[in-house]
C-alpha cells in the first residue's frame, strides 16, 4: 500500500511538472497513453510499470477486459530481459512475444517498463516508432522514480 501511494504521489507530481512545463502539450500522461493506443492498429491497451511489475498507469482500450490486460504486465519481463543480456548481443532493450491470441510487447525504460497488449496482426512497427518520443514523454517520471529509489 506504501509503495501505490508513493508511486501515485510520484504520478501526480509528475502530471502537475508536466502541466508547468507544458512537456506533455497539455495533455495527461494517461490521455496520452489512450491516444497512442489508439492511434496503433490492433494495440488494446498499455501500461506503465516498474521493474517489479507494479502498475503505475494503464489504459485498457476496447477488445480486452481489464483482468485479461492485467496478465499480460507481469513483473516476469524484469527476469526475461535479464535472461536475454546474457546472449552477449548487449542489453536487450525490448522483448516481443507473440500468443495464439495476443501480442506483447515490452520496451525497457529502466526503472520503467512499458507494456503493450495487442492482437497478433497489431502493427508493431507503429508501437516501435513512436517509442523515441514515448520515452522523452516519460523522462520526467523515470527521473522522479530513479530519485525516489536513492532515498
Amino acid at each position: 500500500v506504501f509503495r501505490k501511494r508513493k508511486r501515485n504521489a510520484l504520478f501526480s507530481s509528475f502530471i502537475e511538472m508536466n502541466n508547468k512545463q507544458n512537456t506533455l502539450a497539455e495533455e495527461s500522461l494517461s490521455s496520452y497513453l489512450t491516444k497512442l493506443v489508439d492511434r496503433a492498429p490492433g494495440i488494446q491497451a498499455a501500461a506503465i510499470t516498474d521493474k517489479d511489475g507494479a502498475i503505475i498507469l494503464k489504459v485498457v482500450g476496447r477488445g480486452i477486459s481489464e483482468e485479461e490486460a492485467h496478465n499480460f504486465f507481469a513483473s516476469t519481463f524484469s527476469v526475461a530481459l535479464e535472461q536475454a543480456s546474457k546472449l552477449k548481443m548487449g542489453k536487450a532493450r525490448s522483448i516481443l512475444s507473440f500468443y495464439e491470441e495476443r501480442l506483447v510487447y515490452h520496451v525497457d525504460h529502466s526503472p520503467l517498463i512499458l507494456s503493450f497488449v495487442g492482437l497478433p496482426n497489431a502493427n508493431v512497427g507503429i508501437l516501435q516508432s513512436f517509442m523515441e518520443d514515448v520515452k522523452h514523454a516519460l523522462n520526467p517520471l523515470r527521473e522522479s522514480l530513479l530519485l525516489s529509489m536513492e532515498e
